[in-house]
């Protein structure tokens, strides 16, 4: 499972599609399929800080990592079991860098911070990480 997580990563590095999609849930969708094409070639260290099992289906696997020289908060990343095979689902992350909320949303006046804070799973100076948990 963790290796998995390692693919996903080192895909993302090599800007290698194919290796993507075999790591990453819902690769049959058209969005993911559009994010496989248009991958660009990052500079991502990162590292695993721990994988705790939620059930038999999911994991979360919490990742520090530094993306061409930005050092971003921890982000819990879920990988699940997807047909007989472990894979990143990103798709409920949501990493916003501080400045676009300040400058460009205008996110100061507290009633406004209060909404967006819902489901803050991490911060550091430069990010907010969000994590989005469906409802079943």
């Amino acid at each position: 499972m963790e290796q998995t997580v390692k693919d996903f990563f080192d895909s993302l590095n090599q800007k290698d599609s194919v290796k993507y999609l075999n790591n990453v849930a819902h690769s049959e969708e058209d969005s993911t399929k559009y994010v496989a094409s248009n991958l660009n070639e990052e500079k991502i260290e990162f590292e695993i800080i721990k994988s705790q099992k939620i059930d038999d289906l999911k994991y979360e696997v919490q990742v520090k990592k530094t993306q061409n020289g930005k050092e971003y908060p921890v982000i819990p990343y879920d990988v699940v079991l997807e047909g007989a095979k472990w894979k990143v689902d990103p798709t409920n992350i949501f990493v916003t860098p501080k400045v676009i909320l300040e400058k460009e949303l205008g996110i100061s006046s507290l009633p406004l911070q209060a909404t967006y804070a819902q489901n803050i799973v991490g911060e550091n100076e430069q990010f907010i990480v969000k994590k989005i948990t469906s409802v079943a």
